[in-house]
């Protein structure tokens, strides 16, 4: 498969993630307030699409070298904006309590950031699809694990959790 394919694949799969949310989150719907999973799903399944997009429009008209460097250089900024709700300790975005899974989930989300700084910064010219592509992957599977989140409910400690700090 070419990384052409792949990239389609990927906004494919990101779309078809985005739709799935407001299905489940219709159902699921209290109060009429965003849960936070569905705000995080939404961000990282729109955030695939256009980041998948984004090189096959770049490679039409530059050399694969620059657009490759131009694109992890945009995903590298957008990575880097999506950590805010986590230096902010107010925000209202930021997570009550983190699982041990998504602990796990963000250390590699600050590793695949460094790897995207460094394709940005042309250190991995070879590997810059590669990396890439990966990092584009990782963003999906952070996507579907918000998805999977919101489908089956947070367990019972984080909702009691976050019941406790919002009175």
């Amino acid at each position: 498969m070419e990384v052409h394919e792949l990239l389609q694949t990927f906004a494919e799969v990101g779309i078809g993630l985005a739709g799935f949310s407001g299905i489940v989150v219709a159902l699921r719907s209290r109060g009429g307030e965003l849960p936070t999973d569905f705000l995080y799903m939404i961000a990282y399944s729109i955030g695939s699409v256009l980041f998948s997009l984004l090189p096959l429009l770049l490679l039409v008209s530059l050399p694969p070298a620059v657009s490759w460097r131009i694109s992890a250089s945009a995903m590298f900024v957008a990575s880097l904006a999506s950590l805010i709700p986590f230096w902010r300790p107010q925000s209202s975005l930021r997570p009550k309590m983190m699982p041990w899974w998504e602990r796990g989930f963000a250390v590699l989300f600050i590793v695949a950031a460094l790897a995207l700084g460094c394709v940005a910064l042309g250190f991995l010219p070879d590997h810059a699809a590669f990396v890439y592509s990966a990092v584009l992957l990782f963003v999906l599977g952070l996507s579907f694990s918000a998805f999977v989140t919101l489908l089956v409910g947070r367990p019972a400690a984080a909702q009691q959790s976050a019941a406790a700090d919002s009175a």
